[in-house]
């Protein structure tokens, strides 16, 4: 397969801002011959917690720069580490109250 959005994001060749024009790039047939999230370079659970709350891309991101699932990231980031990345308290803090919501992670 040829370069993911995640791989292209990791190695500087794509920004997190460009999600949706690698979405476009699989509906116009540059990868439909896979699934959307694989093109993108994410697991499932990654594409579904992007699709329900499009402000977690960023800590996607991250957690695929530290090789972990994103519900650990967040999880065990902290907000300071989050507010690093250029995510907002507020958005860390939504993501983190759906993931416990959802059963992602478990509730405190």
């Amino acid at each position: 397969m040829s370069e993911t959005f995640m791989s292209a994001v990791l190695s500087g060749d794509a920004l997190w801002i460009d999600a949706d024009d690698w979405v476009a790039r699989w509906h116009d047939g540059d990868g439909s011959d896979i699934e959307l999230h694989d093109f993108l370079g994410m697991t499932w659970d990654d594409y579904r917690l992007w699709t329900e709350r499009p402000q977690a891309l960023r800590m996607i991101i991250a957690a695929h720069e530290r090789d972990e699932p994103v519900e650990r990231y967040v999880a065990e980031a902290g907000e300071l580490a989050i507010a690093a990345r250029g995510v907002t308290a507020n958005d860390w803090a939504v993501v983190l109250k759906w993931l416990k919501r959802t059963g992602r992670i478990p509730q405190d």
